[in-house]
């Protein structure tokens, strides 16, 4: 069983195609859908004002034969058919016939054009906040990022001044009883002698 629904704009009746007589029984169905009134509103039938409600038709077996290519007889009978089904109801006078789509708000879906044009219109408001959002995240996020290069930046420039204008300082050496090769205790005078010779001299920093 087919599932869903589509939406059918009722200018398809105006194409030559949709015109083309005469219509088929499924054809027929349709038409009558389009045709319901989709609210609950008043006009004028052969010069009387008449009331419907959403899912009828007020019209003549002889103006839907005349429509879709059909005897009298044979809309009489399409009708009956639809209505011992339960897919419509009918009623008659001398002037008009006032038909009613039994399951009009399943066709239509969400129940009504106005309905779907509002679903429709919510999607999309729905839509676009989504692609703003995640534009300006998008933005946000490259923003962020090159505030925080831009701060690194300066930091790392500040960093370097900084060790630029600082004067050089001199590597601390370990005292000299714990640099390899000096032992302060068992040196003999000469080499203690030697050893005060190369710290003036400058060969040994402490």
């Amino acid at each position: 069983m087919a599932k869903g629904w589509v939406v059918i704009y009722r200018s398809i009746m105006d194409n030559p195609l949709w015109e083309d007589k005469p219509f088929s029984r499924g054809q027929a169905w349709i038409d009558m859908i389009l045709l319901a009134s989709h609210k609950d509103t008043e006009f004028y039938f052969d010069g009387d004002m008449v009331s419907i409600e959403k899912g009828q038709i007020i019209t003549s077996k002889r103006k839907l034969g005349d429509r879709w290519g059909w005897s009298n007889s044979k809309v009489n009978k399409f009708l009956n058919e639809l209505e011992k089904v339960g897919m419509l109801s009918q009623k008659s006078d001398t002037k008009k016939t006032t038909i009613k789509i039994v399951k009009y708000e399943q066709y239509q879906g969400f129940g009504s054009i106005e309905a779907i044009e509002k679903t429709s219109h919510k999607a999309s408001q729905k839509r676009h906040r989504n692609i703003t959002q995640a534009s300006q995240k998008h933005h946000g996020g490259i923003t962020e990022a090159s505030q925080k290069h831009t701060f690194n930046n300066v930091n790392n420039y500040n960093n370097d001044n900084n060790v630029n204008n600082k004067e050089p300082v001199a590597p601390i050496s370990p005292p000299l009883e714990e640099r390899e090769g000096i032992d302060l205790w068992n040196m003999s005078d000469e080499e203690y002698a030697e050893m005060k010779r190369k710290i003036e001299n400058g060969d040994i920093q402490i």
